[in-house]
């Protein structure tokens, strides 16, 4: 509220200003004040709803869309067909499903709320199945709509509806409500107000004692106190537990031994489930934890079964709690955990509780072929890709077990373990899953395998057909059971529906899978759509679905331009919103508990830097608490607790838990640099490496630290210690891009030698990765060799669209003399990437024609007139880059930049700043440079004007140079130690060189070292450093800054060999005669028109001028040498 505040104010007050007539300043005024009224107004009315029961849904308190494309068809449909199975014996009571009010309660908790109240209540009222009622009203919503209750209520004949509500306020109460309303007459349901209510708002529950539990002990109370009779739940047989898996998937709809092994059918189900169905996993969870609390509680089995549950609910401690043992002698104490058990599956449930992988694969090695074993294998391939721990022989171990079991289970074990594969590549069909439901309900009609002979007969037969044939079981008629009434002893038990259900989800899992994959995996996107429309009928309106067709219509608008992409990428906007919509009403927020949504916990300010959430600590550490394997809420729980001691004492209670993942090892030694003891943390990884980890975490840490020191061999034999890189034993893509990114560390930082082998690495993998393309590519630069590397760029860019790999290949074609397809290149893109660094590609091609500054401004105009704001922005950014990079501005330069940006007079850009700032600067006029830069950062309050970041160097220079030495040294130093990067150093360095001070040389190459090619600039930043460093030495007379000037511009010419200032300093700075000849032939051929050629005589610019126009400087066709 406070930022809409801020935004509506922030736009009527800029009108007025910007007005010049009094009668526009009044209306402007008047808006003013109509706008704090509604505000005022908006502001009480949600004052007055917060305390109106029942309370607002607190995530959701917002205007809802209307019209007919904000339906669900897919959701509408469902919601329809379990209508109509509803239909049947009377009832005389429709229990709602418990609804979200204040912060929720999440979906598991309030469905398994619902399904305990309706038991309990059975003993006297006729009850409809609560989770058939939840399906034909929306399963899992957080707000359901009450004229869809009524109508469904009046369809069953009820005689009454009791409506109910749980939330919390951040004080750890249930906050219960409940509405009972009585059908008036033969007549049909009709909306009321002002029923009347039953609060309840004292049950405490905790992370250990989760809102079920605490819910279930008070059930009695509660059924009492809405004036109904308790139903106690009666203790049922367990019958024998099953020891083996059915002979398929078909069995299971048969009759079991007995209620434990129903419900350990249901969470081998619900363990089989794959994650783009994850309501379905968890309503299997839960029917196995009904079962599991009516069973007798003093046996084993039973304790397994209710830890299983609440694990596969996101509920670990009551899972731990369930596991831990009774005292076997009278007055002892119970161990704490079953951590010790001499039952592997106790071990192996605790092992994957607490995500210790080396105990899991210990303990699962114990367990016989079984259900159990078979639950045990899924949970440790989740933590082992969870870790990146899995490798080639796990793949094998994993094919090796599929092979022990039953042929039908081996698809969808297999599909299960996929899943955890964050690679998301893997390609499935439904044939398997379209093949057991035909066996299974052969009501459906014709069965996959005639279906697919009739498709060949007609050949007619799509990729989309097997998708779409899962149509015919949709309807739940087709499981035949009878379970419409609530609730004996046997309601719970596993039926032909949940086998339905498994595997109709099983497959609309799959169709979602297959999209993702194709959209934002292989980057797919007209591909994608060409799937999505062919299966649209079906699945058009699924949420996931709309997702994935919003992220596939967003990229097919990047590769449009002008009004064409504006309207596809409004089209992607509605697809998106659409897809938000369907999804945020069912969505599980990090305020619901128990908390088990693993996100960052932090807030933007004002200012768009990221400030913690004041309930973020307490909601990253309530989803520590339930986490397994997933360490991010540590991560977030860590960063959120600021105290050192605190952060001490939280990577100590993670004794046992996320062993094998490398988290707490890299977050204790992220502690010791805090505390400044680099030496200690460098030690512990240097510890941890001896043990040769498979994991690249250690590697990366260390490589770091030493890069950091510039120990750049040592950091490169790091690196490249990873056993992955010889023995094979990761896939092809994570050791491609490991090496990419190794490389790209020495490669950025001007270490060329030392980048080469992980490049050749990285593209001797031939696996069509980014990673692949842009190592050849970047070898073959280092061999001049421009032809490959075009083709490298080529293919790096018609498949993944980056803007930095699009500027160097336009770049690359400039340079090597394709400027008409270069041209043409930038013209098509220019107004469709919305990326700056295209436009680099823009300046080079530009230099390259020797445009001065009056021709670099004509060009950019057309780009400022109806290319709209973000293009008017870019092209602004351009000419400001373009007037300064090896130029000095005219005095009238920045008004161009405004012009462009079409201010208004009294109104300056940022941009025009810079240029009057670096203009003043290279003519001297220290103050007045001062004076511009110190104006181009946004002015916060009591700060007064600051400069621009990434001029930081330059605004040191004029401000030292204008006499203030002092607050120019304060100002640096106060710059926070993880804000400290190249911009920081650079400027340290300025104020050490000019303030006479040894370390001037030693920060510069700490700049140096902090070179980032992922960081977005005005300026390049390796131009930037040997410009600063040549003023420096000019200011100085200190030779050692000319020499660092010359060695940055001799490895961006490696690096980027068409920028053309790199050999206009090579040429200006040099001694070497011949070294100075060749670069000054290079310098002319790029720029012609570059200021620091002025330094030299006229007559070599000439010769050289000349010797360009026989001989171009660059050959494209020379041949790959040892480097590629």
């Amino acid at each position: 509220m406070k930022q809409l505040i801020g935004c509506l104010l922030l736009v009527l007050l800029t009108t007025a200003w910007g007005g010049t007539k009094e009668e526009e300043d009044a209306e402007a005024q008047r808006d003013t004040q109509e706008l704090f009224l509604r505000i005022k107004a908006m502001q009480a009315e949600k004052e007055r709803r917060a305390k109106t029961l029942p309370y607002p849904d607190a995530t959701q308190d917002i205007p809802l869309p209307q019209g007919p494309e904000w339906i669900s068809d897919w959701r509408r449909d469902e919601q329809n067909r379990f209508a109509g199975y509803l239909d049947g014996p009377e009832i005389d009571t429709l229990l709602v499903p418990f609804q979200v009010q204040a912060n929720g309660i999440d979906t598991a908790n309030r469905s398994l709320m619902t399904a305990s109240l309706a038991q309990a209540l059975s003993g006297s009222l006729k009850i409809a199945d609560p989770y058939l009622v939840a399906r034909a009203l929306g399963d899992g919503e957080r707000r359901l709509d009450p004229q869809n209750v009524l109508r469904l209520a009046t369809q069953l004949g009820a005689k009454r509806i009791v409506w109910c509500w749980v939330g919390h306020k951040n004080d750890d109460r249930l906050h219960l409500y409940f509405q009972v309303q009585t059908r008036e007459g033969a007549g049909a349901f009709k909306e009321a107000t002002n029923l009347p209510g039953t609060l309840i708002d004292n049950l405490q529950f905790s992370n250990e004692l989760p809102p079920i539990n605490v819910f279930r002990q008070h059930l009695p109370k509660i059924v009492e106190t809405l004036g109904f009779r308790y139903a106690t739940p009666p203790t049922v047989p367990p019958g024998p537990l099953a020891a083996e898996l059915p002979v398929g998937i078909a069995a299971l709809a048969e009759a079991s031994p007995g209620a434990a092994s129903d419900a350990l059918y249901l969470q081998l189900l619900g363990s089989l489930v794959p994650a783009d169905a994850p309501r379905l996993r968890e309503l299997l969870y839960e029917r196995s934890l009904l079962i599991a609390w009516q069973l007798p509680a003093d046996q084993p089995a039973t304790r397994r079964l209710l830890a299983r549950a609440y694990q596969g609910l996101h509920m670990r401690p009551a899972a731990l709690a369930a596991l831990r043992p009774e005292p076997t002698v009278a007055g002892s104490a119970a161990p704490t955990t079953a951590v010790d058990s001499p039952n592997a599956e106790d071990r192996a449930l605790v092992a994957s509780l607490n995500g210790n992988l080396p105990a899991i694969e210990q303990a699962l090695t114990e367990i016989p072929l079984s259900p159990q074993r078979v639950m045990a294998e899924i949970e440790a391939t989740d933590i082992r890709f969870a870790y990146d721990r899995d490798r080639a022989r796990h793949a094998q171990a994993r094919q090796a077990f599929l092979a022990t079991l039953p042929a039908d289970w081996r698809p969808f074990v297999a599909r299960r373990f996929a899943d955890a594969d964050p690679v998301k590549l893997h390609r499935f069909d439904n044939y398997a899953t379209l093949l057991v439901l035909g066996q299974t309900f052969p009501e459906a009609g014709a069965g996959i395998e005639q279906q697919r002979l009739g498709w060949q007969v007609t050949g007619r037969s799509e990729a989309a057909d097997l998708d779409l044939a899962l149509g015919a079981y949709f309807s739940p008629a087709l499981a035949g059971v009878d379970r419409r009434r609530c609730c004996d002893s046997s309601q719970w038990r596993l039926d032909r529906l949940d086998v339905l259900d498994f595997l109709v989800q099983s497959g609309v899992a799959n169709v979602i899978y297959k999209a993702q994959r194709m959209a934002v995996t292989q980057a797919l996107p007209r591909e994608t759509l060409d799937y999505i429309n062919a299966v649209d009928a079906l699945f058009g309106t699924h949420p996931a679905i709309m997702r994935v067709r919003a992220i596939a219509e967003n990229d097919l608008a990047k590769r449009a331009a002008g009004q064409v992409r504006q309207s596809m990428l409004n089209k992607a906007e509605l697809s998106a919103e659409r897809a938000r919509y369907w999804e945020n009403n069912t969505a599980h927020v990090p305020y619901d508990r128990p908390s088990h949504v693993t996100r960052l916990y932090y807030v933007a300010d004002p200012h768009g830097r990221n400030k913690p959430d004041p309930l973020g600590l307490a909601t990253a550490h309530a989803t520590l608490v339930n986490a397994r394997f997933d360490s991010a809420p540590l991560v977030a729980t860590f960063h959120l607790t600021k105290d050192v001691t605190e952060r001490d004492r939280l990577l100590q209670e993670m004794a046992g838990r996320f062993v094998g993942d490398s988290t707490v090892v890299l977050l204790k030694t992220g502690l010791l640099l805090a505390q400044g003891n680099r030496r200690a943390a460098m030690d512990i990884l240097a510890a941890e490496l001896l043990s040769k980890p498979e994991s690249d975490d250690f590697y990366v840490r260390l490589g770091d630290l030493l890069l950091g020191e510039r120990r750049y061999r040592e950091a490169a034999d790091v690196f490249a210690s990873l056993p992955a890189l010889t023995d094979g034993s990761a896939n092809s893509l994570a050791i491609g891009n490991y090496a990419y990114r190794a490389g790209s560390r020495f490669y950025q930082r001007g270490e060329t030698d030392l980048a080469i082998p992980f490049f050749r690495i990285a593209a001797a993998q031939n696996n069509g990765s980014q990673a692949e393309m842009i190592s050849r590519a970047r070898l073959a630069l280092l061999d001049e060799a421009y032809l490959p590397a075009l083709a490298a760029l080529f293919e790096s860019v018609q498949r993944y669209s980056q803007p930095r790999d699009i500027a160097d290949y336009l770049s690359l074609l400039y340079l090597v003399g394709q400027s008409a397809a270069a041209d043409n290149g930038f013209q098509s893109l220019a107004t469709r990437v919305s990326a700056p660094d295209v436009w680099r590609a823009a300046l080079v091609g530009n230099q390259r024609r020797g445009l001065d500054e009056r021709g670099l401004i004509e060009w950019s105009k057309p780009f400022g007139r109806s290319q709209g704001p973000q293009v008017q922005r870019l092209a602004a950014e351009f000419l400001a880059m373009a007037l300064v990079t090896d130029r000095v501005p005219s005095p009238e330069a920045s008004q161009a930049i405004d012009r462009l940006l079409q201010l208004q007079s009294s109104h300056r850009s940022d941009l025009s700043f810079v240029v009057e700032g670096l203009a003043a600067l290279k003519r001297k006029d220290f103050p007045a440079a001062r004076e511009a830069l110190s104006q181009t950062d946004e002015a916060q309050a009591g700060a007064g004007p600051r400069p621009a970041r990434t001029i930081l160097a330059y605004y040191a220079i004029a401000a030292m140079k204008s006499g203030q030495q002092a607050e120019t040294e304060q100002f640096v130093a106060a710059i926070p130690e993880e804000q400290q990067d190249l911009d920081y150093w650079l400027a340290k360095s300025v104020v050490a060189a000019l303030s006479g001070k040894a370390e001037a040389v030693a920060n510069f190459r700490q700049a140096v070292n902090h070179l980032n090619e992922k960081q977005l600039r005005l300026l390049g930043a390796e131009y930037q450093l040997a410009d600063v460093a040549q003023m420096l030495a000019d200011l100085t007379g200190d030779n050692e800054f000319r020499k660092l000037a010359l060695e940055v511009a001799r490895f961006n010419q490696k690096t980027h060999p068409w920028e053309g200032w790199s050999y206009a300093w090579e040429a200006a700075l040099t001694d070497n005669r011949a070294r100075r000849a060749v670069a000054l032939v290079k310098a002319v051929y790029l720029d012609r028109q570059s200021e620091m050629l002025s330094r030299l005589p006229p007559k070599e610019i000439e010769a050289a001028l000349r010797s360009t126009r026989k001989t171009p400087p660059f050959r494209p066709d020379k041949k790959p040498g040892g480097t590629v």
